[in-house]
């Protein structure tokens, strides 16, 4: 297994018969484990400094500067929106159901996904220093993070709830926006908007960050 450069990243399938690889050469590679064939490519634009496969081995997370983005293993396509960072993403892990990601960055940040919208889920959360190592609890209500401060942090980790109607408040708080009944997109008037906030915060949603309108 080989790449046209450095490697900066690897990570195996849970099934534990192919691997991932990401390097200096702007691209990251699925290889059989076994016959240490080549079986895909996903060309980048920029250095890949960060790679994950997600729980069922079907999904895999690549981060290249400023932004990470999640890819079809078996169409090697692009999958969403691209998850958009101030700084180098140097750590990533998948909860075990699939559902939220968790990212570390360069500049101290650490951060939930929503791995269904590609959109943050909650606000960041620092470190003094870059963020190294990230890892979910078997049981996903916990996220461990270390940083090159010397400090390893324990969270309670950020969780969309199931129930659609408890989401569609949460983006509406977040956002400001609803859809009609036409599907058209429309700014919530001030009162509708602070009444979302209130409701989300009820229901211990993420933190909604205040803001003149």
């Amino acid at each position: 297994m080989k790449h046209d450069g450095g490697i900066t990243a690897i990570a195996f399938n849970p099934n534990g018969k192919t691997t991932l690889t990401g390097g200096w050469d702007k691209t990251a590679r699925l290889w059989d484990v076994t016959t240490s064939r080549l079986i895909g490519e996903f060309p980048q634009q920029a250095v890949v400094w960060t790679v994950a496969f997600g729980p069922d081995g079907k999904m895999i997370l690549i981060h290249v500067e400023g932004a990470t983005r999640l890819w079809d293993t078996t169409t090697r396509q692009p999958l969403g929106l691209p998850m958009r960072h101030p700084s180098g993403v140097f750590a990533a892990a998948f909860s075990h159901d699939g559902k939220t990601i968790l990212t570390g960055s360069l500049n101290g940040t650490v951060q939930f996904w929503d791995v269904a919208t590609s959109q943050p889920i909650g606000s960041p959360m620092r470190h003094q220093a870059m963020v190294s190592a990230v890892a979910f609890r078997p049981d996903g209500k916990r996220a461990l993070t270390g940083s090159i401060d010397g400090e390893v942090r324990v969270w309670p980790t950020a969780q969309l709830p199931d129930d659609p109607g408890r989401v569609t408040t949460w983006v509406e708080a977040l956002t400001g926006l609803t859809l009609d009944d036409s599907g058209s997109i429309q700014v919530l008037d001030t009162a509708a908007w602070l009444e979302r906030r209130e409701k989300v915060k009820r229901q211990g949603g993420p933190r909604v960050k205040d803001a003149e309108r």
